[in-house]
């Protein structure tokens, strides 16, 4: 449907949403320990922006996101490095009641465990699809609700950016 795209990389889908956010100086981004590198060196780059980021083990979770200042959560649905699996369900509910943005990398997971993203409706989850659904590099979608889809500004403006750029008599 409408909410999934084919993308090349879960950076691509990350970078989209970090640099499709406005941010303000003084919010936070808020990631574990033991990261995959894209959710840590995407939401780095923000710092010169005035976005902080956090960068904390799972017994900090809770404490670090819940902060007022808190506007995005980037974790896997899996980590890489250690296998850790954050319960997603409950990270979406706890960001849904604080208005905070929830990113997923399914990367790890996806293909491999069952997973319902209309059961944690994240702003976005990416799938780099090489892993468990044994795709070539460069084969992945991203998840974008409408919601996300309603304020999220494009990162790369072509012809066809246009809603009815199938109107070429009309382009102008």
């Amino acid at each position: 449907g409408d909410d999934i795209a084919f993308i090349p990389t879960a950076g691509a889908a990350l970078s989209l949403l970090l640099n499709g956010i406005a941010w303000r100086a003084g919010e936070q981004i808020v990631t574990l320990t033991n990261e995959f590198p894209n959710n840590l060196y995407g939401p780095a780059l923000l710092e010169e922006r005035g976005v902080r980021f956090a960068e904390v083990p799972w017994e900090s979770f809770w404490e670090t996101a819940g902060r007022k200042e808190t506007r995005l959560v980037a974790i896997s649905a899996v980590s890489y490095s250690t296998g850790f699996r954050p319960p997603v369900e409950e990270i979406s509910r706890f960001c849904r009641e604080r208005g905070i943005l929830l990113y997923v990398d399914g990367t790890q997971s996806v293909g491999a465990l069952q997973m319902n993203v209309s059961e944690f409706q994240p702003a976005m989850m990416a799938v780099d699809a090489y892993k468990w659904m044994l795709t070539p590099n460069g084969a992945g979608f991203v998840y974008v609700p409408e919601e996300t889809r309603e304020w999220l500004k494009p990162a790369n403006i072509g012809w066809r950016s246009h809603w009815d750029w199938r109107s070429v008599d009309n382009l102008h």
